[in-house]
């Protein structure tokens, strides 16, 4: 199914302006016919090429329009106005126009799902599922609030991620950069001095023209090196194996990989206990929660968990046999297995993987910014004094 737009006129021709869903433009013309409209014009609304430029709605956008639309829902407002009133609320213009449409859709006798299919690139898939188990379960209110609550809690947690991220990145590169230029533009200028006057130059003064030397007389070879690198990285990691070993290599990393795999943790925790209280069978919610994860090394643990569970095994001892997931992410999931509340153990899960990585950034926060501030000033006081070491050196033996 393609989405067509199209311009058509009534009996009184009048100019009616819209878009619809259809296999073909021979189906629209059929569509708008059959509504009494002469088609005018009819041509497709997306293109591939602007499909690929149309970003995904946030999670905290998608997070604010589920919690507000199950309290509209809640409030007894039926679906079709819950979402023209949100259509007309919601700021994001993306958002808006999605909203816009489906409701027309709606109005036309369209289910819900179908109505938001054309648009499901750019939505989390988790709202498409939890939106198909409130149609089926008449709990459409309950499905959005839950659907809600873990996108703000995951978007939560992933601003803390990156903001945590912020402050040493921008030192790392501002240390880079003043390194490079002190290398490459300042010392240079002092090589001609020390050689006019024969100075003896010490050892960190000699590395430092020795590295100063080869990065200007060699920077194209450098950058040729880097390039060819990061082609190679590229095409290593467009493999499926090169990905996932990849993957893994970012839980194995000194100090953030714990940190890492507690985020993914609580990614697939939550999603897994939001889609299993939605109803899905537990082979479904394990794939689309694994997907979640956004890490393939741990998807594919979980794939290999859902073939475990499909063939009869317990979702525990699949996970256990992975050993890629915390040990206690599969202790609770065999509890919850044993108890038969594997979804409110499951979200108190994530509840506590949330709150340890949150400590941990905390924790790293503090330790990095002031390591990032003393390597940076280590690294300039270095190579600034490696340079005027010799030049002080002249001036004692001028001055006697």
């Amino acid at each position: 199914m393609s989405k067509f737009k199209y311009v058509a006129v009534d009996n009184l021709g009048k100019r009616i302006k819209g878009d619809c869903e259809a296999a073909d433009e021979n189906t629209v013309f059929a569509m708008l016919r059959a509504r009494g409209l002469y088609p005018v014009r009819v041509s497709e609304a997306y293109t591939e090429l602007e499909r690929a430029f149309e970003t995904k709605i946030s999670l905290k956008v998608m997070g604010t329009f589920c919690l507000q639309t199950s309290t509209i829902l809640t409030a007894g407002v039926p679906i079709a106005t819950a979402f023209n009133i949100m259509s007309e609320q919601t700021e994001n213009k993306a958002l808006r126009k999605i909203l816009s449409d489906v409701t027309e859709a709606i109005g036309n006798g369209r289910k819900l799902t179908d109505a938001f299919a054309p648009y499901q690139h750019r939505l989390p898939l988790m709202f498409m599922n939890m939106l198909e188990a409130g149609e089926a379960s008449g709990a459409m209110d309950v499905c959005l609030k839950r659907a809600g609550e873990s996108f703000m809690k995951t978007n939560r947690l992933n601003n803390k991620v990156r903001g945590a991220m912020v402050y040493p990145s921008v030192l790392l590169v501002i240390t880079l950069a003043i390194t490079v230029f002190l290398l490459a533009v300042v010392v240079p200028l002092f090589v001609d001095v020390y050689r006019n006057n024969n100075v003896k130059l010490p050892a960190p003064t000699a590395a430092i023209l020795a590295v100063s030397s080869f990065l200007t007389n060699n920077w194209h070879v450098i950058l040729g090196i880097i390039v060819v690198a990061a082609i190679a990285f590229r095409l290593w990691i467009s493999t499926e194996s090169g990905h996932v070993e990849f993957d893994g290599l970012k839980i194995r990393m000194p100090m953030f990989g714990k940190l890492y795999l507690k985020v993914c943790t609580s990614r697939y925790t939550r999603a897994l206990a939001t889609l299993t209280y939605a109803g899905l069978p537990l082979t479904s919610a394990l794939e689309i929660s694994g997907r979640a994860v956004q890490n393939r090394y741990l998807r594919r643990a979980v794939e290999h968990a859902v073939m475990a569970v499909s063939n009869g095994e317990a979702l525990s001892d699949a996970l256990q046999c992975e050993n890629a997931f915390p040990s206690l992410l599969i202790t609770m999931t065999r509890l919850g297995e044993e108890s038969g509340q594997a979804e409110t153990l499951l979200l108190q899960t994530a509840d506590f993987y949330d709150d340890e990585a949150e400590t941990s950034l905390q924790t790293m926060a503090a330790l990095m910014e002031p390591l990032a501030i003393i390597v940076m000033a280590a690294v300039v006081i270095f190579v600034v004094m490696s340079v005027i070491l010799p030049v002080m050196n002249m001036t004692t033996l001028i001055g006697g």
